[in-house]
């Protein structure tokens, strides 16, 4: 992705900051092209975080339509963050596939990761 070019911004990067509540992101605003399926979008700008503070975004700057669920960590396997998966669903359809063939198990180390490419480090205490 490259930097958006911004006049105000400084040379290379366009950064920007978001608080709400006790909590904050620290992003550059950046544009590549994605593409969804086959048809590429071009020039499509979106937030490159870098930094967060807090927790979650309260519940007055969710989309109504948006659920979360925290990343979870297995001392077996500790270089990967789990999610509680409990169903996948299509369209309105629920796919047929056992909750517990997807739930999150430290004791044997199952469990569904989503693998983002991102690299996610813990706090430093």
């Amino acid at each position: 992705f490259f930097q958006v070019p911004n006049p105000s911004c400084g040379v290379s990067t366009c950064n920007f900051n978001f608080t709400y509540g006790s909590s904050s992101i620290a992003a550059n605003l950046v544009q590549d092209t994605v593409t969804l399926a086959t048809d590429p979008i071009p020039i499509y700008k979106f937030g490159c975080v870098s930094k967060t503070t807090g927790t979650s975004i309260p519940s007055h700057h969710k989309p109504k339509k948006i659920k979360y669920t925290p990343l979870l960590k297995n001392p077996r396997r500790s270089s990967l963050y789990y999610v509680n998966l409990q169903a996948i669903r299509v369209g309105r359809r629920i796919v047929d596939i056992p909750p517990a063939a997807l739930a999150f198990n430290p004791t044997t180390g199952a469990g569904t990761i989503f693998d983002s490419g991102n690299i996610l480090l813990p706090n430093r205490h």
